[in-house]
C-alpha cells in the first residue's frame, strides 16, 4: 500500500483503476548494481543513441504459478502477494520455499491470510492484469540477478525483491504472520544464496482494517474522495475482482464511513439487464435454431424454478435475450429488440439462406421475424468496423 503522495506526480495524480498501489522503490539495494548487467545493446534511434539490457524473464514455474492462483481464487489482477504464495509452492529442494518453510510460512498459512471477501468463482484465465507493485518487484529481481548472479532471475532473487520492499503487501503479511524478513534472508544465507549485505529497508508495520466494498465502476469517485479526506502520512490502497473493488486503510481510518461519503445511497437505473420476448408453448427447439443458429447467441440455463415455465434464455456479447412462453401468445410486431451487431452484411446473407425473410433499411439496419413472429432489428452503426465474424456486440 501506498501513500497519494508518494505516486508519481504528486497527490494530484491520477490512479489507474483497478490495480494495487504499492511502493516501488529499491530500498537499501545499491543503485550501482542496474549498471552492471553483464550484457548491454546499444541502438540508435536518429540522433539518439539508447543503452537497452536484456530482458531476463522471471522463472517460468512462478509464471506458471501466480497465473494458476489467480485462476483459482477468481482474481483478474496479480498483487505481490500472490508472488509470495507462488513461492511457498515450488518445490521442496527450492532455496526461496525452505527460507519461508523455516520462517513458518507455508503455502496453507499464507492461502488462509490472503484470500480477499470478493475473490469469487474460478476466472476463465483468458488474461491476468500486473500491479505496479509487480513492475517495482520485477525491476529489484533484475537488479539483484544482475548484481548476485549472472543476470539470470531465479526464485531465490523474486523472494529478494519482495523482502526488500518494506511497505509492500507482502511484507505486511509476513510481519502479521509474525515472520522476520532477516530470518529469510538468513536462512537463504546458510542455504547458499548470495544475499545482498546491505540491510533491509525499514518496514513501518501497518495494521490494516477491514476492506470495503463496492462496485468497479464507482473505483475513481472512491480514490478521489479519499484523496481529500486522507492525510498525507496515511497508507492506504484499493483493487479489484471482477466487477467489484475495494479500499484497505490503516485500522484507525473510519474507511467504511468515507465510502459511504464518497457514495451516497443511490435510487438510479444502472443499465439494461435484459429484453424478454413471448413465444409458444413447446417451440423451445425452434427457437435455439432461430436465436443461437443463426444470430450466434449462447444459451444459458434458467433458474431452476422457472425452468419448468418452458422458454429459453441467451447471451450474447453485452445482450440479454429472454424468450418466455405466454399461453396467450401473439407476436410482437412493432416492439422489438435491436442487436448491434458485426457483420450486418454477412448475417443478412445467412439468414436469407435459411429462408428467413430480410427487410433492409439502408446499409445499417436489417429487420427479421423470429419464427414465432416477433420483429427483430440487427443494425451496424457507419462507425463500426464492419465484415466477418458476424456476431453480436
Amino acid at each position: 500500500m501506498v501513500r497519494p503522495t508518494e505516486l508519481p506526480g504528486g497527490a494530484g495524480a491520477q490512479i489507474d483503476a483497478g490495480l494495487t498501489i504499492s511502493l516501488m522503490r529499491l530500498g537499501g539495494v545499491p543503485q550501482s548494481i542496474y549498471r552492471r548487467h553483464p550484457r548491454k545493446l546499444e541502438r540508435d534511434h536518429g540522433d539518439v543513441r539508447t543503452v537497452m539490457g536484456d530482458d531476463h524473464p522471471l522463472p517460468a514455474a512462478i509464471e506458471r504459478g501466480v497465473f494458476h492462483l489467480a485462476v483459482e481464487l477468481g482474481r483478474q489482477v496479480a498483487s505481490d502477494d500472490l508472488f509470495l504464495l507462488a513461492l511457498t509452492r515450488l518445490g521442496p529442494d527450492s532455496p526461496a520455499r525452505q527460507a519461508l518453510d523455516a520462517a513458518g510460512v507455508t503455502a496453507g498459512v499464507l492461502l488462509a491470510n490472503i484470500r480477499a471477501g470478493g475473490d469469487g468463482v474460478p476466472a476463465s484465465g483468458d488474461g491476468l492484469t500486473y500491479s505496479p507493485a509487480y513492475y517495482g518487484m520485477r525491476g529489484r529481481a533484475e537488479a539483484f540477478a544482475a548484481a548476485l548472479g549472472d543476470g539470470a532471475i531465479t526464485a531465490e532473487h523474486v523472494l529478494l525483491a519482495l523482502l526488500w520492499d518494506g511497505d509492500s503487501h507482502s511484507s505486511q503479511l509476513l510481519w502479521r504472520l509474525g515472520a522476520s524478513r532477516e530470518r529469510i534472508v538468513d536462512e537463504l544465507r546458510a542455504g547458499g544464496v548470495s544475499v545482498p549485505d546491505a540491510p533491509l529497508p525499514r518496514q513501518r508495520e501497518v495494521e490494516f482494517g477491514e476492506d470495503v466494498w463496492f462496485d468497479r465502476d464507482q473505483v475513481q469517485t472512491v480514490i478521489d474522495h479519499l484523496r481529500l479526506r486522507l492525510p498525507p502520512t496515511t497508507y492506504w490502497g484499493f483493487n479489484y475482482e471482477g466487477d467489484r473493488a475495494y479500499v484497505s486503510s490503516e485500522a484507525s481510518v473510519d474507511l467504511e464511513a468515507l465510502v459511504a461519503e464518497a457514495l451516497p445511497p443511490a435510487v438510479e437505473v444502472r443499465r439494461l439487464d435484459h429484453v424478454q420476448l413471448a413465444m409458444p408453448a413447446g417451440r423451445e427447439d425452434d427457437a435455439r435454431a432461430f436465436y443461437a443458429g443463426l444470430l450466434g447467441f449462447t444459451e444459458v440455463p434458467k433458474p431452476e424454478h422457472l425452468a419448468r415455465r418452458g422458454g429459453c434464455w441467451f447471451t450474447a456479447g453485452e445482450a440479454h435475450l429472454h424468450l418466455g412462453v405466454d399461453s396467450d401468445f401473439r407476436p410482437a410486431r412493432k416492439a422489438h429488440p435491436a442487436l448491434l451487431v458485426r457483420g450486418l452484411t454477412g448475417f443478412a446473407e445467412r439468414l436469407r439462406a435459411a429462408g428467413v425473410p430480410v427487410t433492409e433499411q439502408g446499409d445499417e439496419q436489417i429487420y427479421v421475424d423470429d419464427p414465432f413472429g416477433n420483429r427483430v432489428e440487427l443494425l451496424e452503426p457507419g462507425d463500426t468496423l464492419r465484415g466477418p465474424p458476424y456476431y453480436i456486440v
